[in-house]
């Protein structure tokens, strides 16, 4: 087994200018370390005494090289590199690129990073021996923590505000967790905010009401429910909240909890992780199920189901494909897009924002996608509405109009 190793910025100290047997080889070599992928993730943060493991390899030309021990300098350090954590402080466990082309580093920190300048820590790896030349090594910046927050029970994927009244709520359990377990003995205030389920989890926006400026008459999007009690007593909290706003007024992005500490009210709470909720839908309520989804035909032509199940094709589709061959140019249309009738049509509300990005070409692609979906469904549902009102409008006239209209022209003496 290697030798335990803590190495310090300075290369004139003891500890760094200790030397296995095989920091003095006589090979010659150019690369770099990497890091294994799969072990990044170790160091989310990681509790305070607990071993994190790191696999590193030392690369040539895009391969790992094999056959030589190198070994490795591996330091600990905070202000974002710029100032070394004190040796007995953390431990390191595995600092040598064995012959089979990879380092199992374990490094154990006995410190919060709370507790130093900038208050994340940094590993910092380079060769320790002269033959070998590779840049520095650096992970991400971390924090190392003493609990975190963890919400116990599921989380609805979708969510329908207005069902069940204004007092509806989604209710979270919070559970305050060490490396052991429940941790009983802190009470910690919290701070819920509201965040997108994209890259970074960007906090979410709030949403103006239509026709209504900002203040007062602004839409509150993330509301606590008034028996929520958001401190952890005992290990445990009780979360109740409601979320005001539909995902499709947002990108349709669904939304992310965020239970963290409320660092304002008390720094000393700095080493607790947040805990993040999985991903809710909001929606305002489900569809109608006696709706029916227009079906297509390979050839465009709108197919309508009867009460008998049989599908009967749509004289409106037919007439409708018939007129898109003919007319070939395309109809600007101009004016101002109504909102009350994009939300009945469950399409996405287009902000002037939207429309200037749809203008510039500044809309992603997941954006696109998107809206694309929202207008598709639109489409066949309104088909698929049309096709029922015309079918039961043909059905009224065929069983109902036209024999009335028979039995009056008999009356007044017109040749039936």
């Amino acid at each position: 087994m290697p030798r335990k190793k803590r190495s310090t910025l300075s290369t004139t100290s003891s500890r760094s200018n200790k030397r296995s047997r095989t920091d003095v080889a006589s090979f010659d070599l150019d690369g770099s370390l990497i890091f294994d992928e799969d072990d990044k993730s170790n160091l989310s943060e990681p509790f305070v005494a607990s071993a994190i493991l790191l696999k590193i390899y030392f690369n040539h030309n895009g391969e790992s090289v094999t056959g030589h021990t190198i070994p490795l300098n591996v330091m600990l350090c905070c202000d974002d590199g710029r100032e070394e954590v004190p040796s007995d402080k953390y431990e390191v466990n595995g600092a040598e690129i064995s012959n089979d082309g990879v380092a199992t580093l374990q490094v154990t920190i006995g410190d919060l990073s709370k507790n130093y300048t900038g208050q994340q820590f940094v590993l910092i790896i380079k060769p320790s021996s002269s033959g070998v030349r590779a840049p520095e090594l650096r992970t991400a910046p971390f924090v190392v923590i003493s609990q975190r927050l963890k919400i116990a029970g599921e989380v609805p994927n979708l969510w329908y505000k207005d069902e069940g009244g204004r007092d509806k709520s989604i209710d979270l359990r919070v559970e305050l967790c060490n490396k052991l377990g429940m941790h009983k003995l802190r009470d910690v205030p919290l701070l819920v905010t509201l965040h997108y389920d994209t890259h970074g989890y960007p906090q979410a926006l709030a949403h103006a009401k239509i026709g209504s400026g900002t203040g007062a008459n602004a839409l509150q999007l993330l509301q606590m429910a008034r028996a929520s009690d958001p401190i952890v007593r005992h290990g445990v909290a009780s979360v109740r909240l409601r979320i005001n706003d539909v995902s499709k007024n947002h990108m349709t992005h669904a939304f992310i909890v965020k239970i963290a500490p409320n660092t304002l009210k008390d720094p000393e709470l700095m080493d607790i992780a947040a805990a993040y909720s999985t991903p809710i839908t909001v929606k305002s309520k489900r569809n109608n199920p006696k709706k029916k989804k227009v079906k297509n035909s390979s050839n465009g032509v709108g197919v309508s189901v009867s009460k008998n199940g049989q599908g009967t094709v749509s004289q409106y589709s037919r007439a409708k494909a018939m007129s898109s061959r003919k007319n070939t140019s395309r109809t600007s249309m101009e004016g101002a897009m109504n909102t009350n009738v994009l939300q009945d049509m469950n399409l996405p509300q287009i902000t002037s924002e939207i429309m200037r990005n749809i203008a510039s070409g500044n809309v992603s692609v997941q954006h696109a996608g998107a809206l694309i979906g929202h207008w598709g469904y639109a489409v066949n549902t309104f088909l698929g509405e049309t096709n029922q009102r015309l079918q039961n409008l043909m059905m009224f006239n065929e069983q109902v109009a036209q024999p009335v209209l028979r039995r009056v022209s008999c009356y007044y003496y017109i040749p039936c």
